[in-house]
């Protein structure tokens, strides 16, 4: 954790807040306990992990993966799914940190958010489970809020030894343009609803967006290069990328379920989709799949189909294996931030 050393003077809140002009940072690894050399060995079962924060020694902690743990997670993702259900994983998240050091920090992040200084929590692990919790709901303090309800905080997801990719030109200038793609080749997307609310927000954070350029309907894989290459040669590329659409089986893993040209389904997996998006890496710097995060090679906790847009691969998986090449290490995630952040939450 990194908090500024601020005078002496300053009051006893001001001490406790650090430097307003600088954000606060939290850095949270956690590392499995049984097999820590694989990322992906995990079963269903409890399991042990130590959180270590920025400057401390390793805690430990158990994560039960109960059925109604998984149950929970599963009913999150689906449309219409209420607060309620995202208030119990977030406090049941918070339970099983209570022992570590997250207790005292959640305090710092509501009381930092509180006094309108911007915090920045990063999220650090190698393994891969971990990604498909839904970390934003994450209860900060006894008050119930969660993370996704703080204004100005950024929520990042960050694998081990990656590195992000500088953008260009820097510093990037303020705005940007963005794109939504969606399909239904995988089943029925409420892409109104979501043209609806991104319209909102990218106008509220002075983001470029028009309708009917900036919308790409039943998108194929082809198709989204397409529009990214034309604007890229345009001059004027876009810096966000809004893919809405389902998750569908392919293999092992996941892919989403994308059009191909006669709008059927096309399932494309995480490798195809990051060599696609790479050459517009240094100014593609966001990618927000919808309606959850995705690709790995988890199976779905009860075998069936993932749904809602999701989950290429069944979890959310670090960026340098996920379609977000402009910013491999990391993922910046709060439902409310400042312009040009990205805002998302599990339920979409």
């Amino acid at each position: 954790m990194t908090i500024d050393t601020p005078p002496q003077e300053r009051s006893t809140r001001e001490r406790q807040l650090g430097d307003a002009s600088e954000p606060l940072s939290i850095v949270l690894e956690f590392t499995r306990t049984e097999n820590p050399q694989d990322p992906h060995a995990f079963r269903f079962v409890p399991q042990s992990y130590t959180l270590r924060v920025q400057g401390g020694s390793p805690e430990l902690l158990v994560l039960d993966w109960s059925p109604t743990l998984l149950a929970d997670l599963r009913a999150l993702a689906r449309p219409g799914s209420d607060a309620e259900l995202a208030q119990r994983i977030g406090d049941a998240l918070r339970s099983t940190l209570i022992k570590t050091s997250w207790r005292p920090l959640g305090r710092q992040v509501a009381a930092a958010a509180d006094a309108g200084r911007r915090v920045l929590v990063n999220l650090r692990s190698n393994a891969a489970e971990l990604y498909a919790l839904p970390w934003e709901q994450l209860t900060v303090d006894a008050s119930g809020r969660r993370i996704s309800e703080l204004q100005g905080v950024v929520l990042r997801y960050e694998w081990p030894d990656t590195k992000t990719r500088a953008a260009e030109p820097a510093p990037r200038p303020a705005g940007g343009r963005a794109l939504m793609a969606w399909s239904a080749a995988g089943g029925r997307v409420p892409n109104a609803e979501h043209l609806r609310a991104s319209k909102d927000a990218y106008r509220d954070g002075h983001l470029s967006f028009d309708e009917e350029r900036d919308q790409l309907a039943h998108a194929s894989l082809d198709a989204l290069v397409r529009k990214l290459a034309r604007a890229s040669q345009d001059g004027d590329p876009y810096a966000i990328l809004h893919l809405l659409c389902h998750g569908e089986a392919v293999g092992s893993s996941y892919g989403l379920a994308l059009s191909d040209e006669r709008e059927k389904s096309a399932v494309v997996d995480a490798a195809a989709l990051r060599r696609a998006l790479a050459p517009y890496a240094k100014t593609l710097r966001l990618v927000r799949p919808r309606r959850g995060l995705l690709l790995g090679r988890r199976p779905h906790p009860d075998g069936r189909r993932q749904t809602g847009a999701d989950v290429a691969g069944g979890r959310r998986q670090p960026t340098d294996r996920r379609p977000r090449p402009g910013d491999p290490g990391r993922r910046a995630q709060s439902r409310r931030q400042a312009p040009g952040d990205r805002r998302r939450g599990r339920c979409g």
